[in-house]
Parts: structure tokens; C-alpha cells; sequence
């Protein structure tokens, strides 16, 4: 499951939640907005897509009388049959806890199906269980994270935090960890069903929990350096050292046994996690700003723009070769880049406000008999 959020200060923006019906043929662009598209990601069948936008306009909606003011995070269950939305009428009120409900819509209708209550504050921010059980949320400001069974609505557990200003909530592909970012780099990962704090406190801002949740890398958009945590034991096994400005973003592979790190010194780099290796090194002339393993494992999209002129570009890289299998180039700066679930489009958007699709060329299937072209297959890892 990919999530999209977007965890800034809740007084300062306004976000606003799209759903596109997409068809399965040609490229496409759809005009949502004329603001900035900060993330996207795919239905699990790959039928929709939803979309976070920057000061956009409260105009598509499911219904203005069910999403009011800032919605700040949308998550799909993993079997695509609901979206959970953190946002609302903004503020706090301890004396009332019915009165910020986190909120379930089905995928289908876009109606309300189930309200969580419980949190105090606006949810700023929450993320599905992989397992499609549970449901974590939290308030920036107030810092205290929420578990919900989504089944029957209860309220499992409220664990408040020492730091102020949590940034965002990571639930581990098992389903029994999250790892939380909160403001001068700082990393808990916590136990989902007790609230404890796995120590140590990691140092980063960027994570990506690895497929089989043994693993996290930590970036940070401070430094060059990503390390890889065993978290269990919360040693560093490997220190990535390679980058020459601030990393961006990073993506496990699908079997986790490599890593792509995008850093803002316009280059992609895929490491070898269980040698610490630095097995490719693409440059891609922009800042990377997201990147993304196809769901085959033979590709990466790259998003990005160039900082001189913002001309933005996504470029889809064959892993083995390096080479670039397609591209696309537009006159403002791209932010975010995602893969459908069977491999066989992207959808990218940024500063244009417009969420576009288009067909992605997988790398050849490379076997005995020579090379083939072939489109990507599905897999069943998440991001």
C-alpha cells in the first residue's frame, strides 16, 4: 500500500482529495487543479488513482457536506475497497471526543461507511495496517497516535509521545510496527499493539520499512548518508555513503535486497543491502525529487526538475542496464511518481496541478532464448 500524505503545519495549508477513474488505454491528462500535486498512488486494482494537492480549492470532494476544510492524508485498503481520509474541521476540544472522526468512505460509492472516534484534535495524519485490520492516526501538534480496529470501530490503543510535532506515521509490511518522523530528524519506531518505543531513537527524516519488515532505511534531507536498521536490535548494519547533496527519497526493491536512494545532487543510486555495495549510479540530470521500483523489479521511475529552469521530468531506467526506456518532459517542476500494480503505466503530477498517466515500457524479459519486450507483473509487496 502506498500512502499518500502530505504532513505540514495544519493552519498553513489546504489540501485537497481527488479520485480519477482511469481507462486502460493510451496516456492521458486529467486537469484537477491549477495548484501543485504533491503525491499520487493507485487503487491496489488499478482502476483509480487518488491525489493530494497544495492550496487547492475545496471543489472535488465526495461531498461537501462529508469532507470540510483541510484534508491532510488518504490511504486505500489494501484490498481497494476503502479509503480512509485524516482531515476536517481543524482545531481541538479535549472535552469533546466525538467531534474529529477519522473518516472510512467506500472506494465504490464514496460514501461514509464507518466514523472513528477517539482523537481530540484534527487527524493530520494516519496510515492503514497492511493486514486491513487497524487504523493509526495522529494530530501534529497534540503528538499522540490512535490504533482503531477498523472491523467493529473500537479504539485499541492512544499513545502520547514526548516530542513535539509529529510528521507521520509508517506501519511495517507485518502490520506490527510504525515508525513515526517528528521535527529535528528524529525517528520512533513503536510496537503497534502496546504503544512501546523500540529503542534506539533513530536520527532521520526519510524511512522506507524494507518488504519484510526486518529492515529500515533512514534518510535524511539533511545529509547524503542512508543508513539500514536492523529493527530489532536497532543497530545500523549498513551505512550508504555515495550521495553528494541531500537524499529525497528511497524505495526497496520488491524482494528487499536492494535499495534506490534519489538525492538532490541529480542522481539515483541502487545499493546492494546485504554488501553495502553501490551497484549502479544513474544520473538523470534534475533534482530527484521521488522514485519508485517498478512492481517486476527491473525498472525505476524517477521523478524530478531541473532547479534552474523547474522543467519537470519522469523517467522510467532499466535496472540492469541503466538505460532510459521512456521519458516524459514538462515545463513545470514534477514531484511525485507512481507505478500501477500490474507495471504497466505511471502516474506522475507536480507543480502544473495535473495528475497524468501514461504507458510505461518495462525492461526486456532476459532468459535463454534472448530478449523480449514484455510489460511489468504484478506483485504483492507494497511500498
Amino acid at each position: 500500500m502506498r500512502q499518500i500524505a502530505f504532513t505540514r503545519s495544519i493552519v498553513t495549508f489546504l489540501i485537497l482529495l481527488v479520485l480519477l477513474g482511469v481507462s486502460r488505454s493510451g496516456m492521458q491528462a486529467q486537469s484537477i487543479s491549477e495548484n501543485d500535486v504533491y503525491a499520487v498512488a493507485w487503487s491496489p486494482d488499478g482502476s483509480k488513482i487518488a491525489g493530494v494537492i497544495l492550496n487547492a480549492v475545496m471543489g472535488l470532494q465526495f461531498s461537501s457536506a462529508q469532507t470540510q476544510d483541510e484534508i491532510f492524508s488518504v490511504v486505500w485498503s489494501s484490498d481497494g475497497s476503502m479509503i480512509a481520509i485524516s482531515g476536517g474541521v481543524v482545531g481541538c476540544d479535549d472535552t469533546d471526543p466525538n467531534r474529529f472522526p477519522i473518516r472510512i468512505f467506500s472506494a465504490t460509492t464514496g460514501l461514509i461507511t464507518k466514523l472513528l472516534y477517539g482523537m481530540t484534535c484534527t487527524s493530520t495524519g494516519l496510515d492503514l495496517s497492511p493486514d486491513g485490520q487497524k487504523l493509526v492516526s495522529f494530530n501534529f501538534a497534540q503528538s499522540t497516535a490512535y490504533i482503531w480496529n477498523v472491523v467493529n470501530g473500537n479504539l485499541l490503543l492512544t499513545v502520547p509521545f514526548e516530542s513535539q510535532g509529529m510528521l507521520s506515521v509508517d506501519w511495517s509490511p507485518n502490520s506490527n510496527r510504525i515508525a513515526s518522523a517528528f521535527p529535528g530528524d528524529f525517528i520512533v519506531i513503536w510496537d503497534s499493539d502496546t504503544g512501546q518505543v523500540i529503542e534506539p531513537i533513530l536520527r532521520g527524516s526519510i524511512s522506507a520499512w524494507s518488504p519484510d519488515s526486518s529492515r529500515i532505511a533512514i534518510g535524511n534531507s539533511n545529509s547524503d548518508a542512508v543508513s539500514i536498521v536492523d529493527v530489532d536490535t536497532g543497530n545500523i548494519l549498513l551505512s550508504l555513503i555515495g550521495a553528494t547533496d541531500a537524499t529525497n527519497s528511497i524505495d526497496w526493491s520488491q524482494d528487499g535486497s536492494h535499495v534506490a536512494v534519489g538525492s538532490a545532487d541529480n542522481k539515483v543510486r541502487i545499493w546492494n543491502v546485504g554488501s553495502g555495495q553501490l551497484t549502479s549510479t544513474f544520473n538523470v540530470s534534475n533534482i530527484v525529487a521521488d522514485v519508485n521500483w517498478s512492481p517486476n523489479g527491473q525498472a525505476i521511475a524517477v521523478a524530478g526538475f531541473d532547479s534552474s529552469t523547474s522543467l519537470g521530468i519522469v523517467s522510467v531506467l532499466d535496472v540492469a542496464s541503466g538505460s532510459q526506456l521512456s521519458s516524459f518532459t514538462q515545463s513545470e517542476r514534477l514531484l511525485s511518481v507512481a507505478w500501477s500494480p500490474d507495471g504497466a503505466k505511471l502516474a506522475f503530477g507536480g507543480r502544473d496541478g495535473i495528475v497524468k498517466i501514461m504507458q510505461a515500457f518495462a525492461p526486456p524479459q532476459r532468459n535463454g532464448a534472448g530478449l523480449r519486450q514484455r510489460w511489468g507483473r504484478h506483485p504483492t509487496a507494497s511500498r
